[in-house]
């Protein structure tokens, strides 16, 4: 493994561990997180300026820590379109559930997916 390799599971590691304690937070209805709803699908998602094209692959996946909440790593420009879809819980857990295409970037579902106005995003401008 070259030392940036492991760096970048370092640092990715860290976010998977927040997320990770975040969704037991919520789903024990810790104070502070009582009043999100448990009773839906997580999906953590780790947010990175740049892509990094691998980092959901199994190649990385056995450097990050394990996780009960299933986590994908997303670009800025990912998820800037990511909150022009519809239904994005519907996409996620799709993507989720097909053991190649959750082994690709976020930007595969894209593809088969339609753009929408997102109305929060329409408002603030």
């Amino acid at each position: 493994m070259t030392e940036a390799s492991r760096k970048l599971g370092e640092e990715l590691g860290k976010a998977y561990g927040q997320i990770e304690r975040s969704a037991d937070l919520i789903r024990r209805r810790a104070p502070g997180f009582q009043y999100l709803p448990t009773d839906r699908p997580m999906h953590g998602l780790v947010l990175t300026m740049e892509p990094f094209e691998l980092a959901n692959s199994p190649l990385m996946q056995p450097r990050l820590l394990p996780n009960g909440t299933f986590t994908s790593v997303v670009s800025a420009w990912e998820l800037e379109w990511l909150v022009c879809m519809e239904p994005v819980s519907q996409m996620l857990s799709e993507r989720e559930a097909d053991p190649q295409l959750r082994t690709y970037s976020l930007r595969s579902i894209f593809r088969t997916q339609n753009a929408t106005s997102n109305r929060v995003l329409d408002e603030a401008w």
